[in-house]
């Protein structure tokens, strides 16, 4: 929308499932997951620098069971 790359993309796959893709104005991009119910199943966030933090969350959508979180030379 502001022509520097940002905005938003979402999309459902064949189990009814959900995809958000989001570039923000900094150009730090999230990809959320959610089930057809709309629970949370996982997002994974990457910054400018090439860091990202992995969250996959519970069969509810309400808790982080996992995170990872990588730096930006890839440990």
């Amino acid at each position: 929308d502001k022509n520097d790359g940002s905005g938003t993309l979402e999309g459902v796959k064949d189990d009814n499932s959900k995809v958000k893709l989001t570039v923000s104005d900094d150009l730090e991009t999230t990809l959320e997951i959610t089930k057809a119910d709309g629970k949370k199943v996982s997002k994974k966030t990457t910054a400018k620098d090439k860091s990202s933090t992995e969250e996959i969350f519970d069969a509810n959508g309400e808790y982080v069971t996992e995170k990872t979180i990588t730096r930006a030379n890839g440990t």
